[in-house]
């Protein structure tokens, strides 16, 4: 059983934030646009003003570290119980916020009959399959080396700066 971590660190600062590889006013701004309360507070009063963006810079934190909760305790100066809570309570209520965005859409281009009649439109041009929908397009579109998030550009199987976009 790990001992309880040392809480210390500092709150998600302008510091903090350009280690996530975004600037705080594009935290700001970002909240500002999905319309985040402030203050953001969850069910256990854990209160995070939205003038420092820290309930948004914990979630993208929360959401980039492939590490546990226990090594953001030390770096972002938050209990775990806190940062557990701002993540899941904050994924809640972006998506009861947002989910006419990200919701299937199930009435329109993808209902049943509607991909029924894709299949049979595949079956009639010639193909031996009688239940493909679509076909998956990856295309990769070279760029000039970025001076910043390199990595996150880098197409290893192309071995090129690249974006990649994928659809179907």
């Amino acid at each position: 059983e790990r001992p309880h971590p040392e809480q210390g660190g500092e709150r998600i600062s302008e510091d903090s934030l350009y280690r996530l590889g975004r600037s705080c006013m594009w935290i700001v701004d970002l909240a500002e646009v999905l319309q985040i309360p402030d203050p953001f507070i969850t069910q256990e009063r854990h209160n995070f003003p939205a003038i420092r963006p820290e309930a948004l810079g914990l979630l993208l934190a929360r959401f980039r570290a492939g590490h546990d909760l226990y090594d953001m305790v030390a770096q972002y100066n938050q209990s775990i119980a806190a940062i557990s809570q701002i993540t899941n309570e904050l994924v809640i209520w972006l998506d009861n916020r947002w989910k006419h965005l990200l919701d299937c859409d199930s009435d329109g281009i993808l209902h049943p009959d509607t991909l029924l009649d894709y299949a049979i439109a595949v079956e009639d041009y010639g193909s031996p399959l009688s239940n493909c929908v679509g076909f998956l397009d990856c295309t990769i579109r070279k760029m000039c080396r970025p001076s910043e998030g390199q990595e996150a550009a880098y197409n290893g199987y192309k071995k090129m700066h690249a974006l990649k976009y994928q659809a179907l």
